[in-house]
């Protein structure tokens, strides 16, 4: 099986619709007018070993989405550095990287994770959104191992 199929695989296997889910047991609270979209557990970034988290987001809307991605340590405080915001234009997808320059088009988020969640957040509802961690080289089709983030129903 090639790389590619093998990150195709991924995304079909962790891809989570948005549904309600609160933000139970994180210290930071939902930003007013923002909603928690999707979170995930097991987010790691360490830019000097080569591993980064990377949280993929297709909007389903037709207006623009507010979007908020924050990575959080795992006793649940908000990570140094650790929120990335940008807006999803309809029918667009969007990524936020631990790692720069990984995708042309990505959002760096520059922080250190050791295995806590990922929180995205936004002002809409449509919108659906997977994370996975990933080890390797610095260019997107050499990965030596793609892991699937557990996608977690806070409901």
């Amino acid at each position: 099986m090639c790389k590619r199929s093998v990150v195709v695989s991924v995304f079909v296997a962790v891809f989570v619709f948005a549904a309600t889910v609160s933000a139970q047991g994180l210290r930071t609270p939902e930003p007013v007018g923002y909603r928690t979209i999707a979170a995930f557990t097991g987010a790691f970034a360490d830019f000097g070993n080569g591993i980064a988290t990377n949280v993929h987001c297709s909007s389903f809307d037709t207006t623009p989405l507010d979007v908020l991605v924050q990575f959080f340590q795992r006793d649940g405080d908000l990570a140094v550095g650790g929120e990335g915001q940008l807006t999803i234009l309809p029918g667009h997808t969007v990524i936020v990287s631990t790692r720069p320059n990984l995708y042309p088009t990505s959002l760096f988020v520059s922080v250190a994770m050791d295995g806590g969640p990922v929180r995205v957040l936004s002002n809409g509802r449509r919108l659906a959104c997977t994370a996975y961690v990933r080890s390797g080289s610095l260019t997107v089709h050499d990965a030596l191992s793609v892991i699937p983030l557990p996608a977690l129903d806070l409901r």
